[in-house]
């Protein structure tokens, strides 16, 4: 039995090209291998189930090649993967999971060509669109184009601090309702007071809906919003459509994730999951699953 530790160098880890990595050492052992990390063992031919493992720079794993036994690849519990598509084996690894979950091209460097490869790959969805990535000029239209003409799904961040109240319209309208999914992009100070936090082992300085890198101001670090007050936000502040803004937060999502036969919109055999608003968006009671917990 081959057993070899390696410890990850760089903070993207093997997230960067998962696919190439494992496809190189099952060639060279010729047999079947696993990724080990703190007990828990995965297939590697399984690539969503080396991602469960949520390797990151620093972290130290095992491989290990004949003689091991395999355990389950939590196959099915990974719904939706952020890439670049840029990075080196990245569309080698959309072409081999883009069947098992959703693939988002997410915080890239990629232009209009890049990432008209990863969508013709398999990859479905945006993460924090326009945030993370280049813009849309007329000589380069850059991934966002991309996204457009192949009928992705976009996230869009609506905390009223990483995108344009106009460019929100202006995605709802070109996109389409159905095609946008809000987010919150929330971190750790979310629901809580101004003060300092940390987000990634780096400290963040957050003030009204704004959270940025205590050293590095200018640089947004997530957001302090929840998705109701995003949802509200897009819908008073920014002229989204309330039909338009719920849908983008609630039926769109859980398309996106498959999980739109038991969330996402009220139907039967569906949970019943209910938020009631007066006309301001003031929420007066939630129901989980048919109970008013609020």
């Amino acid at each position: 039995m081959y057993v070899k530790e390696v410890t990850v160098e760089n903070q993207v880890g093997l997230h960067a090209r998962p696919a190439t990595f494992f496809i190189q050492k099952a060639n060279e052992f010729k047999s079947s291998i696993w990724v080990e990390k703190e007990e828990r063992r995965v297939n590697a031919k399984s690539l969503l189930g080396v991602l469960s493992l949520g390797i990151v720079g620093g972290t130290t794993i095992r491989i290990i090649a004949d003689g091991a036994d395999e355990q389950a690849a939590v196959d099915g519990l990974i719904k939706l993967v952020d890439i670049a598509p840029e990075e080196p084996g990245a569309l080698d690894f959309i072409r081999a999971c883009h069947s098992e979950a959703r693939i988002s091209i997410a915080h890239t460097c990629a232009g209009y060509d890049d990432a008209l490869a990863a969508f013709e790959a398999g990859a479905s969805h945006m993460t924090h669109l326009y945030n993370a990535m280049p813009g849309i000029t007329h000589r380069d239209p850059g991934p966002i184009l991309a996204a457009m003409e192949k009928g992705a799904a976009v996230e869009l961040i609506t905390d009223g601090v990483h995108i344009h109240p106009a460019v929100v319209r202006f995605t709802f309208r070109t996109f389409g309702d159905d095609h946008v999914v809000l987010v919150a992009d929330s971190m750790m100070a979310c629901g809580l007071p101004d003060g300092q936090y940390s987000l990634g082992g780096q400290a963040v300085t957050v003030s009204g809906p704004r959270a940025t890198l205590t050293e590095h101001p200018g640089v947004i670090a997530g957001s302090a919003t929840c998705l109701y007050d995003c949802m509200k936000r897009a819908v008073l502040d920014m002229g989204v459509p309330l039909e338009s803004a719920v849908r983008a937060a609630s039926e769109n999502p859980a398309r996106c994730l498959g999980i739109d036969a038991d969330y996402g919109s009220l139907g039967a055999g569906r949970y019943g999951n209910v938020i009631l608003a007066n006309d301001k968006l003031e929420i007066q009671s939630v129901y989980r699953k048919g109970v008013r917990i609020v």
